[in-house]
C-alpha cells in the first residue's frame, strides 16, 4: 500500500502540479527573461512522481502513482491525454 494512501494526499496536490510544472519548465531549456516569463498550471493525475520529455515530439510524459494514470502533455499546445496503467 502507498505510504500516503488515504492520508492527506489531497493536501499537497497543488504542490506536486506546481513541481511538475517548473520539473518541465527547466527540461524543456534555459529561462527566458522575466518580463517574458510565464506560468501555466497543467493538471495531471494524482500523486505525480516522475516527469519524462521528448524534445523531437514536444511531448512531456507525467507518471501519476496515485491515480495509476501516465499523462501525456502536448509541449506546443498544452493539450493533455491520460492513460489508466495496470499495476503489476
Amino acid at each position: 500500500m502507498h505510504r500516503g494512501a488515504g492520508r492527506g494526499v489531497g493536501r499537497r496536490g497543488w504542490q506536486t502540479g506546481l513541481l511538475v510544472v517548473v520539473l518541465v519548465a527547466a527540461l524543456l531549456g534555459a529561462p527566458a527573461p522575466a518580463a517574458a516569463r510565464s506560468k501555466t498550471t497543467i493538471p495531471v493525475g494524482s500523486g505525480p512522481n516522475a516527469v519524462a520529455v521528448n524534445p523531437a515530439t514536444n511531448k512531456i510524459y507525467v507518471s501519476n502513482q496515485v491515480s495509476n494514470t501516465v499523462t501525456v502533455i502536448d509541449g506546443a499546445s498544452n493539450a493533455t491525454s491520460t492513460t489508466k496503467v495496470e499495476p503489476r
